[in-house]
């Protein structure tokens, strides 16, 4: 497996984050409870019952943070940009809470789209990025979303999102 990115998805309240190793990354070098699905992009794992997934990430970030003296982890504002990017290849609801929490306590649609309109070059939309934040026929719910602390009603991170969706440019 060529480079990859780390997307660690914990299902047990513990949050998400991204890692991005500086050396290929193989498979055998983990502890697997299952192998969920591999192809030539993406791999999905779950390891100690969390899932993982590792991505190629073709385009390149600047802003880490260091967590702990153990990784470096991009900023906010860059993982907000991720997150608007990735709804543009799949719609999963886990994305939409994320996207909600990101922009109700940091950042606007305005900030996240510049980021990830330097991020991605030309592969960002910030127009379509509106509109997938005010359409949710086709969305995934097949994963289950645990918060921490309150949890909030769908309706009400709808309704957030669409607002902040349509306030003008």
């Amino acid at each position: 497996m060529s480079k990859f990115c780390l997307f660690i998805y914990c299902h047990n309240s513990k949050g998400s984050f991204l890692v991005i190793p500086l050396h290929p990354v193989e498979k055998n070098n983990f502890i697997l409870d299952k192998i969920i699905w591999e192809d030539f992009e993406q791999l999905h794992l779950k390891v100690n019952s969390v899932k993982m997934t590792f991505f190629r990430f073709p385009h390149k970030l600047n802003n880490f943070i260091d967590f702990e003296d153990i990784i470096k982890i991009p900023d906010l504002l860059d993982l907000a940009a991720m997150k608007a990017y990735a709804l543009g290849g799949r719609a999963k609801w886990k994305d939409y809470v994320d996207i909600y929490f990101l922009m109700k306590d940091h950042f606007n649609v305005g900030e996240i789209s510049n980021r990830a309109n330097e991020l991605f070059d030309g592969f960002f939309n910030e127009k379509l990025f509106r509109e997938q934040l005010s359409y949710f026929e086709d969305v995934d719910y097949t994963e289950s979303i645990e918060f921490i602390g309150k949890e909030i009603p769908e309706d009400e991170i709808k309704d957030f999102l669409i607002k902040s969706a349509t306030i003008p440019f």
